[in-house]
């Protein structure tokens, strides 16, 4: 059965990559830079082979990480899961035990795969200094590359499966940040550790990430090394009894998603008077993507991963650094560039209900109008919320240089995101589906989207942040850049609808053809 998976795996991928030419030129830089990255690592890993058994033990720290990345990478970037949804074998006379060897091995072929094998590898080579630290390093590797994939899908398997539930699905929503912030803030616990001890900075990370669920397997041939083999047994104890966990419980989970169906449709929808006639195809479009947020499990995690990427990563240098981080401003940049992204993206969410729109009449601007509006309404209520919470803290921003360099990327990734979603719907599970689940070339595609969306409007916006720069000592010359970033953003705006919306009108047939895989 894990033969016939890997296989079943490798024909989608090929076939996939195949039909487009553009998630073929994706998935290539994706291997690109993934081949950078492990061969960047081996003069690493060769580096602490010569060196001590305390500074090796940085290798524990790093692997401990990528075990933290398998499980909240699906969580903040939908659609980088595995393309073998299992609810697909749900109509063949299987099991989920028979099921869980193919599916974790067939999770190792890809890009995230390929990079966890070769750096399990390479932890061998650096844990090569007697008989026993090696064979240990390679149950190591064995028992992490497998805790990876089956701690990713196991999360992602519940979560999908809560968000098709409204109360389970608030629930979901409060809880992940809080997951996301607990590393975040261990981090800041370790940099503390760093600044404090220096040159034993990664003897002290690796002490504390061994004891984390991440790095009991890691943390066993590092124990071995420095002949503590009580505590390499320990290690081994807990990894073991942490896996046959998740094996256990994500077999429970399968089994049910093989035998019952995930609702299509989560609460009632309340059906509210029409608008006026007039504003109806502009507001209608906006108002229907606002209620997305709440009622699609797909847009859900999207708030999520929003929420994850922008503030959390430097809110514990906030609150330790009393608001007076530089970073403060970080969680305001990467909305915007979010906003770009998300409507990019968005056409996708609809797949070909967004027939009806054709059929109806509505102009392609009035649709890329009406995106732009309920995304950029909820970017700026979110910044809203996060400059509440930065006064809160204490930070000292000024916010008046500031606004006009962060409206007019705002402005100019919504306008680049309205021309890019005309010429590709982008990435998006379909509907009723496990809500993290991906396709073939579906991550690399959509780190290169996020790539163009962060590099172009930071051109383009960059006369606006030299006037800020310029006029950070006269409120009057703030005002006047502010205006002018009003003006030149709006501009970008106007010019993305105008060109998205001519694309929708003249390549409508063509739109509908590429939202069929969304359906």
């Amino acid at each position: 059965m894990a033969a016939v998976l890997i296989r079943l795996k490798l024909t989608i991928l090929l076939r996939s990559l195949g039909r487009d030419t553009s998630r073929l030129v994706s998935y290539l830089i994706g291997a690109i830079v993934a081949a950078i990255l492990v061969i960047g690592s081996l003069p690493v890993a060769v580096g602490l082979r010569a060196g001590s058994v305390t500074d090796a033990s940085g290798a524990v720290a790093a692997m401990s990480t990528v075990t933290l990345l398998w499980m909240l990478a699906p969580l903040l970037m939908a659609g980088v899961d595995d393309m073998l949804d299992a609810g697909a074998f749900s109509v063949l006379p299987l099991g989920a035990r028979r099921l869980i060897p193919g599916l974790t091995l067939a999770a190792l072929v890809g890009i995230p795969g390929a990079v966890t094998v070769a750096f399990a590898l390479e932890q061998v080579l650096v844990w090569s200094r007697s008989v026993p630290a090696t064979f240990a390093a390679i149950v190591a590797a064995l028992l992490g590359a497998a805790t990876c994939v089956v701690l990713s899908r196991m999360v992602t398997s519940v979560i999908a499966r809560s968000l098709w539930r409204r109360r389970a699905r608030f629930l979901v929503t409060m809880v992940l940040p809080l997951i996301y912030l607990a590393p975040l803030v261990l981090d800041q616990f370790l940099e503390r550790r760093r600044s404090s001890h220096g040159s034993a900075a990664a003897h002290h990370a690796a002490t504390v990430a061994e004891w984390t669920p991440f790095g009991w397997a890691w943390a066993v041939p590092w124990e071995v090394a420095r002949g503590a083999y009580a505590d390499a047994l320990l290690h081994l104890a807990l990894a073991t009894a942490l896996l046959l966990t998740l094996v256990v419980l994500w077999e429970r989970v399968l089994d049910v998603e093989l035998t019952t169906t995930a609702p299509r449709q989560a609460g009632t929808v309340r059906v509210s008077r029409a608008p006026s006639r007039r504003s109806r195809p502009l507001t209608a479009i906006a108002r229907r993507r606002l209620l997305g947020w709440r009622r699609d499990p797909r847009l859900t995690m999207q708030a999520v991963s929003l929420i994850a990427v922008s503030v959390l990563p430097v809110l514990p240098a906030l609150i330790s650094s009393g608001g007076s981080h530089p970073s403060g401003l970080l969680p305001l940049a990467l909305s915007s560039v979010m906003a770009g992204v998300l409507i990019a993206n968005d056409l996708a969410y609809d797949g070909t209900a967004w027939w009806m729109q054709v059929v109806a009449g509505v102009p392609g601007w009035v649709d890329r109008a009406g995106r732009a509006l309920a995304i950029g309404v909820s970017i700026l209520v979110f910044d809203a919320l996060v400059s509440v919470l930065q006064i809160a803290v204490g930070a000292h921003t000024a916010w008046l240089a500031v606004s006009g360099p962060l409206v007019g990327a705002l402005l100019i990734s919504l306008g680049l995101g309205a021309a890019m979603g005309a010429l590709d719907p982008g990435q998006a599970t379909r509907r009723g589906a496990n809500p993290f689940a991906g396709n073939a070339g579906g991550g690399a595609r959509g780190c290169l989207t996020a790539a163009v969306m962060f590099v172009v409007p930071a051109v383009l916006v960059a006369p606006v942040i030299v006037g800020a720069v310029l006029a950070r000592h006269s409120a009057i010359a703030e005002c006047v850049v502010l205006a002018a970033a009003l003006i030149w953003g709006s501009g970008g705006l106007g010019i993305g609808i105008w060109w998205g919306g001519r694309r929708l009108d003249r390549g409508a047939p063509e739109m509908l053809g590429k939202l069929r895989k969304f359906a």
